[in-house]
């Protein structure tokens, strides 16, 4: 979708995490059972992918790479499929708003990043981050980190993995 050179804030704007149960998903939510447990941590049921609705659109890094969509179409292509999500609404001044959307203009087309499947297999272990730091590529969670983090309200690690920014957007944006 070809995003408008401005867009006025919408009324609603939320982090949206997303539960599926396809294979990749599941192996991330494997992963997101072991890294709590591996620390002595709660063991929480975790999401596998994210996005960051606005208005009636929602944009994600999807294997297509970061595209915009209808939010309304995104949820129809799980039909019969199961699909659960969770908003984080926020609130930001036209000011921060603007901040972000100047981001998702700049991010619509960004590549997929697949390594990380890798790297986040091996932060589990090891706790580190051994990835690419680059913005030529990127993940859903890494893109809707990066959202936040250009509104100007945030200043997040944008390798957290899911469990981490779960348990953060649970203490910070309910």
């Amino acid at each position: 979708m070809d995003l408008p050179d401005t867009m006025p804030k919408p009324e609603y704007i939320a982090p949206t995490l997303i539960r599926t149960k396809n294979p990749s998903g599941l192996l991330i939510h494997f992963g997101m059972f072991l890294y709590p447990l591996l620390r002595g941590l709660k063991v929480k049921v975790c999401y596998n992918h994210s996005e960051i609705r606005f208005g009636l659109y929602t944009s994600g890094a999807i294997a297509k790479g970061v595209k915009t969509r209808l939010w309304s179409e995104y949820v129809a292509s799980f039909k019969r499929k199961y699909f659960k999500h969770y908003d984080y609404p926020i609130e930001l001044t036209p000011q921060q708003w603007a901040a972000g959307y100047e981001y998702l203009k700049k991010a619509e087309g960004t590549k997929y990043e697949y390594a990380n499947f890798l790297y986040h297999a091996i932060k589990i272990f090891t706790g580190k981050w051994a990835g690419s730091k680059t913005t030529r590529q990127a993940y859903c969670l890494e893109h809707l980190i990066r959202f936040l983090n250009a509104t100007g309200m945030y200043d997040l690690d944008v390798f957290m993995n899911p469990y981490e920014f779960e348990v953060w957007a649970d203490e910070n944006l309910r």
